[in-house]
């Protein structure tokens, strides 16, 4: 859940959510609704504070990747991967566009662990 993460964690979420539902260039009606659905399931209640935050910090790819680095708790990794894992499978995000942003986080966090 959510509120185990803490307030950079719960933005840094935001942001993925966020450009995972960009990443096919257009917001559906029904993504509009499954995001919904999703923030209210995973009791992300201060999404959109979250989100402005993330927008105000966050001006282009290379910032937002820049901020990955700083989400060290594996438990916090674990919700944000699963929780865009479930954006992917539930909101209709195509596979290949989704698919990209899991891996080169997977790819991101994977590179700093302690061989």
């Amino acid at each position: 859940m959510v509120t185990t993460l803490t307030k950079p964690e719960r933005v840094f979420l935001a942001g993925c959510i966020k450009s995972m539902m960009l990443s096919d260039g257009t917001i559906l009606e029904q993504e509009s609704s499954d995001l919904d659905a999703l923030i209210k399931r995973l009791e992300f209640a201060d999404f959109e504070g979250c989100l402005e935050e993330f927008e105000a910090s966050v001006k282009d790819e290379e910032s937002f990747w820049q901020l990955a680095p700083a989400i060290v708790r594996p438990e916090a990794r674990n919700i944000i991967l699963e929780s865009l894992r479930e954006i992917m499978l539930h909101g209709g995000i195509p596979g290949e566009a989704g698919e990209h942003l899991l891996s080169r986080l997977k790819e991101s966090w994977s590179s700093e662990e302690p061989s």
